[in-house]
């Protein structure tokens, strides 16, 4: 694809991962940071990071992607149009550091932010997140809540949970929809992770 735009690069990552190719993964997401991780605008460094490397285990390190997460909210004021989508990578990077608390804080203001947009693949990816959050915080009623919240979105937005239809979304946000439903529902009903639904 050569240098590509974010955008692409975005696109094709999570494809990786629904087809539980570990490698093309990680190599994607080491390449999307190099290519881009060194960008000024948060809005840009959020949607890679979400996207990209805290999507599932990109093997790329936290002491890294925490304080990209970190740089994106500073100076950014929460009335910036894309707060919530900072507010996301941060609690996704929090998750993904395992410190669940931190996680629950900023995946709250996420689903706060959210509210205030019709579904999109992000409040999917939200509501997810917060029920694996949820169930790591033994939390297994609000986990469970937060899960369901996100399949029905996931009906409402994709027109469907299991087969992409066109029209009803962008295919590679179905994908990564599917991508983290897959590890959700792993997590909350200790299946195998990686397994299609």
């Amino acid at each position: 694809m050569g240098r590509g735009s974010d955008l692409q690069w975005r696109s094709i990552t999570a494809l990786a991962l629904y087809r539980n190719d570990q490698e093309a993964y990680r190599r994607r997401c080491r390449k999307m940071l190099e290519l881009f991780g060194q960008s000024a605008d948060p809005a840009l460094i959020s949607f890679l990071l979400a996207w990209g490397p805290l999507a599932g285990d990109s093997g790329a390190s936290l002491q890294v992607l925490l304080p990209q997460a970190d740089q994106c909210l500073a100076g950014t004021p929460q009335t910036h149009p894309d707060h919530w989508w900072l507010a996301l990578a941060k609690g996704m990077a929090e998750y993904r550091a395992g410190r669940m608390d931190q996680a629950l804080e900023w995946l709250l203001k996420a689903e706060a932010l959210w509210n205030r947009y019709q579904a999109s693949a992000g409040e999917i990816a939200t509501f997810f997140f917060l029920s694996m959050t949820y169930h790591r915080l033994n939390r297994a009623e609000e986990a469970k809540a937060k899960y369901q919240r996100g399949l029905r979105l996931m009906e409402q937005y994709f027109g469907g949970l299991d087969q992409y239809q066109p029209g009803k979304g962008e295919w590679y946000q179905w994908l990564w929809c599917q991508v983290i439903r897959r590890e959700a529902e792993a997590l909350l009903g200790g299946n195998e992770p990686g397994k299609k639904p």
